[in-house]
């Protein structure tokens, strides 16, 4: 009978709380909270704000997981070297005076080119991007990697 007694007073306690705190919200003034600019549109918290961190500067931000991790920062990469002019060899040209080929040798490895044409060549396991620009019987001029250089006609050997 002790449970029972209990239970009910519980209940009481609880439709009470209930009902008071119903009549507090209901009879509280309807005031309005002036909005500035750095809370407009909220209850009244703070706005946050954010930044991003540079992805190539290590001193702005960091994981919060990981402090330590350096994934990421990225790394920036460095121009490879090119061939030297003297491992470019132009030993060959032909076709006619309107459209010109050339041949051209890099460490031993040789492609014929078009004006205008571009392509690979590996020398010493790396891959040279090279680009025909102009084409004489004298020379040829050649963009290695980005790198404009004048190769001088040498012939076959």
């Amino acid at each position: 009978m002790k449970a029972r007694h209990t239970l009910s007073t519980a209940k009481a306690l609880v439709t009470a709380f209930v009902v008071s705190w119903t009549a507090l919200v209901h009879s509280a003034p309807n005031e309005k909270v002036p909005a500035d600019s750095q809370n407009a549109g909220t209850n009244g918290a703070p706005k946050s704000t954010y930044s991003v961190p540079s992805p190539t500067d290590p001193t702005e931000g960091r994981d919060p997981f990981f402090p330590n991790s350096r994934r990421r920062i990225k790394v920036v990469d460095v121009k490879t070297p090119t061939a030297p002019t003297a491992d470019i060899v132009y030993i060959a040209f032909s076709g006619t005076p309107d459209h010109r080929l050339a041949t051209i040798t890099i460490n031993g490895n040789g492609r014929t080119y078009a004006e205008g044409e571009q392509g690979e060549i590996l020398s010493k396991g790396r891959r040279l991007e090279v680009r025909c620009v102009k084409i004489t019987e004298e020379n040829v001029v050649l963009e290695v990697n980005g790198e404009r250089r004048e190769i001088p006609f040498r012939g076959a050997k």
